[in-house]
């Protein structure tokens, strides 16, 4: 019951979570999700600044009239995972396994990008939204995560061949200040 749980409430965040609410989004405007995304480029991972396309709409669907509602695109599952207690997790060099979403719901994790030394280590806490996209054949080596002990994410995969509409930034998206 504790995973369904988990789970709606990530979902909740992201579908009805009104942009200025999210954790780190660049307010180059209020209709768009700006979120980090790890891209594999000239077989090299790094990060950009991904504006998520179509932008919000306001919502008229009876419990979320006049929230903000953005539509993450085709998934094709959705798992929950804990990071143990005790000690930071270092789950290595590796490749997204599929183009995915992953949503910090607690605790925090370093990302840095080893074959690309120009790429900055790209910190990122909950309640965080990001986009993994740097899967192989797009990234020799791929990133290194390292996970703050007990973190909890929830990964939710893109149907195969499927990636949203987005305008791009480079580099990771700038934080700031909630403008509310």
């Amino acid at each position: 019951m504790k995973l369904v749980t988990a789970l709606f409430f990530a979902l909740s965040i992201v579908a009805e979570a009104k942009a200025q609410d999210l954790y780190q989004p660049v307010r180059v405007d209020n209709t768009t999700l700006w979120v980090n995304s790890i891209v594999g480029k000239n077989g090299v991972s790094t990060v950009e600044c991904w504006g998520i396309q179509p932008p919000f709409v306001v919502s008229s669907q009876a419990r979320t009239v006049g929230n903000k509602i953005l539509q993450l695109g085709q998934l094709s599952n959705a798992s929950y995972s804990v990071f143990p207690d005790g000690h930071p997790t270092d789950a290595g060099l590796h490749n997204a396994p599929n183009a995915q979403w992953v949503v910090l719901l607690s605790g925090s994790g370093n990302i840095n990008f080893p074959d690309s030394p120009s790429t900055p280590n790209l910190t990122v806490k909950a309640p965080e939204l990001l986009i993994a996209v740097d899967t192989p054949g797009t990234s020799r080596i791929g990133h290194r995560s390292v996970w703050e002990a007990g973190t909890s994410v929830i990964q939710m995969p893109l149907a195969p061949g499927f990636v949203p509409g987005h305008k791009t930034i480079n580099g990771a998206c700038p934080p700031v200040a909630p403008n509310h």
